[in-house]
């Protein structure tokens, strides 16, 4: 069963997903440019906004490069001797591949200073108390064999080529209730860690028009000049004002399985993710533009058959503001316009969803026909009935 959620929103003057040159980034599509904010923008705002860690609390993951000194800090409570603390911490170091860009930084320059802890060369998601566990784990196998050798192993080769009996002892512990895991998975390169395949898929979102890239020329004043004339400061930045087709697609079954079954657990997770979904938004230049705007539609489908379906070639043909008979049409309503055309037209050729539900904020895009959708008067109705129609019992 998929449940699928797809969202119009507006932005304010922004620069919300910035690239290497600390631009907005951008796509090209339908054959214009268009704003853009990747998916891991997207994932990362809902994952760590205040909404869902606050529902979601005591089912968070960790997403970082020291779980060596998460290790460590385990350790402390453990009955491992001083000495087999230390080569287990080295051992952790080097127990997922690669090298994160820090590590390259430190070597290059010698810069001591720039650690702050023993960690991994890559990010690692870590399920809740993952550390620990890791270190339970590993007293039990060094408990088992009077000549440590399951132990040993690990200190000596702690990522070895191919899983191996404590790899596999090790994986075990990772507990399936990090629910962000769950959703967004995780891919390490360590057999000691459980790889975790998403339950969601998300895309990046892209203008619903063809959007132009600005540049804000701006000065700052020195208050204590001390007779100097002019500006203290003088930069550019560049920003931009988009509607945004954002879509998300869930595979029911698979959340669930991440979660260890925990069907309870997954209906809540669906919940903190579709509010967090629509309030969360991504942090960055937020101070600098305050671009609050939370969306103008959103509808939520549910389907039996695992087909997921993007509506975002309702803007290959770019949406334009205009007027006509029926007045002026902005660039939102036309949008949402476009996208509900779009849905009625791909309904005809294909099967219709189990569910649709749509929520409009505005009286004037009421008359928007998303063909069989049952309209919620608010959000939080919205997600109430998507949540019980993953149950069986449309709302």
């Amino acid at each position: 069963m998929l449940l699928e959620l797809h969202m119009i929103q507006n932005h304010a003057p922004a620069n919300l997903n910035r690239d290497d040159l600390g631009a907005p980034k951008t796509a090209f599509f339908g054959g214009y440019p268009r704003a853009r904010i990747s998916s891991q923008c997207l994932k990362r705002s809902i994952r760590t906004s205040d909404l869902f860690k606050t529902a979601m609390e005591g089912h968070i993951g960790t997403r970082t490069v020291f779980f060596p000194t998460q290790v460590q800090d385990a350790l402390a409570n453990s009955q491992f001797s001083a000495s087999d603390r230390k080569k287990i911490v080295q051992a952790c170091e080097g127990i997922a591949k690669g090298e994160d860009e820090g590590a390259k930084a430190k070597k290059k320059t010698g810069d001591e200073a720039a650690d702050f802890g023993p960690k991994t060369g890559q990010l690692i998601h870590l399920g809740v108390r993952e550390a620990e566990l890791f270190v339970e784990a590993l007293w039990q196998l060094y408990e088992e064999e009077d000549d440590h050798k399951l132990f040993k192993q690990f200190l000596k080769e702690p990522c070895p080529k191919k899983p191996s009996k404590y790899t596999e002892r090790l994986a075990q512990a990772y507990q399936k209730t990090a629910v962000d895991v769950a959703l967004f998975g995780r891919m390490t390169t360590s057999p000691a860690f459980q790889n975790v395949a998403a339950a969601m898929q998300v895309a990046h979102a892209i203008s619903t028009h063809e959007a132009i890239l600005e540049v804000d020329y701006f000065t700052a004043v020195d208050d204590a000049p001390h007779g100097r004339a002019g500006a203290g400061l003088v930069q550019e930045a560049q920003f931009v004002s988009a509607t945004f087709y954002k879509y998300f697609s869930l595979h029911w079954e698979e959340l669930v399985k991440n979660l260890g079954g925990d069907v309870d657990l997954a209906r809540k997770t669906v919940t903190a993710f579709l509010d967090a979904a629509a309030k969360a938004i991504p942090s960055g230049k937020r101070n600098s533009y305050a671009n609050s705007n939370l969306p103008d539609a959103i509808m939520v489908e549910v389907k039996d058959q695992n087909v997921p379906t993007s509506y975002a070639n309702a803007f290959v043909a770019p949406a334009r503001p205009h007027a006509d008979r029926d007045g002026e049409h902005d660039i939102v309503s036309e949008s949402i316009r476009m996208l509900a055309q779009y849905v009625r037209e791909l309904s005809r050729g294909y099967a219709e969803p189990k569910t649709r539900l749509a929520f409009l904020t505005r009286e004037k895009d009421a008359d928007a026909d998303f063909g069989k959708a049952k309209r919620k008067d608010t959000l939080g109705n919205l997600i109430g009935d998507a949540v019980k129609a993953l149950n069986g019992a449309e709302g």
